[in-house]
């Protein structure tokens, strides 16, 4: 069994992305999504999206994710593959280093935005899921369509063979720890939330086989990642056998092995140039009965590979 996983593409900035090609040419069963698949802001112009109307702000996200569907490559891709997930990180969220949760950072994204984002995601993941893979689009909702909903968040778990795979949501439960600094050693701030962290915590123990965790943050190596919160400590502490962790973000293929022996596999930089560390880059995880072999492209080619003992 073959899985692809990236994260970070911009139909905007490039409207071809060549790199889907790639990713199908590996002859993945499935593909995995880990966030950023539009930009709803981009340097110089960062957290130009707070400033929008409620109405300007759907509309612009509306537009990016109806140009991200209109990449042939991706579309060639998505109608290839059995299976789809896919998560969000703060770029297809809101904007950069966004939070669900509080109200009085400048990070915090307010109750009508988040569900506009949340509502126009979900039309996004619906399109990619259908099996019917053509270039149109559904219309844009009305905005008075887009501001009902609850404030739940969009994680989810599939079962894929023997893969349970497990998209989590980083962004609607985050706060900001910025916002009032923690003064113990410890972070006290939440990434998942208590809810999404008991509904994880039952997922991966309810599972028979291989646990992949979908994360659009990395676990460390980054100003947005896992261990500026006390969610990182939790993860660690929870000692999860079988599991193997997916992240984007960083505009980089890396393997990394955390405590207690917790693998990260992170790939990020699909078809987003010009914000450094390359674009091109996807992983590949090769399921057998007894190992897990992963192997990571940049647009040279073969970038690194490995296989986990798990």
């Amino acid at each position: 069994m073959k899985i692809a996983f990236t994260s970070c593409c911009d139909a905007l900035v490039d409207s071809e992305q060549i790199v889907w090609d790639r990713v199908r040419d590996q002859a993945p069963e499935a593909l995995l999504l880990l966030g950023d698949t539009i930009y709803m802001d981009y340097f110089p112009h960062l957290g130009r999206p707070r400033k929008l109307s409620n109405q300007e702000f759907a509309t612009e996200m509306y537009n990016r994710y109806k140009a991200q569907w209109r990449v042939e490559s991706f579309r060639k891709l998505i109608a290839s593959v059995k299976r789809v997930g896919l998560t969000w990180d703060d770029h297809d969220f809101a904007w950069n280093g966004s939070c669900g949760a509080g109200t009085s950072s400048r990070k915090a994204v307010p109750q009508e935005k988040r569900r506009i984002s949340k509502n126009l995601f979900l039309q996004f993941k619906d399109r990619v899921q259908q099996q019917n893979i053509t270039p149109a689009y559904p219309q844009q909702p009305p905005l008075a369509h887009l501001l009902v909903g609850d404030d739940t968040g969009i994680q989810e778990v599939f079962d894929y063979g023997p893969v349970r795979i497990i998209m989590l949501d980083g962004r609607t439960y985050r706060e900001d720890p910025d916002n009032g600094k923690d003064d113990d050693e410890m972070p006290t701030h939440s990434l998942l939330g208590k809810t999404q962290r008991t509904w994880l915590e039952n997922k991966v123990k309810t599972g028979n086989g291989l646990n992949l965790l979908c994360s659009g943050s990395t676990l460390a190596r980054s100003g947005e990642s896992w261990d500026h919160y006390m969610d990182y400590q939790w993860l660690i502490n929870q000692g999860f056998k079988k599991t193997v962790v997916l992240s984007g973000d960083i505009h980089r293929n890396a393997i990394h092995l955390h405590d207690g022996g917790l693998f990260e596999l992170t790939s990020s930089g699909a078809a987003r140039p010009g914000l450094g560390g390359g674009s091109g880059n996807f992983g590949i995880l090769e399921i057998a009965d007894s190992s897990v072999k992963v192997a990571f492209y940049e647009k040279d080619g073969l970038d690194k590979a490995k296989t986990l003992p798990i």
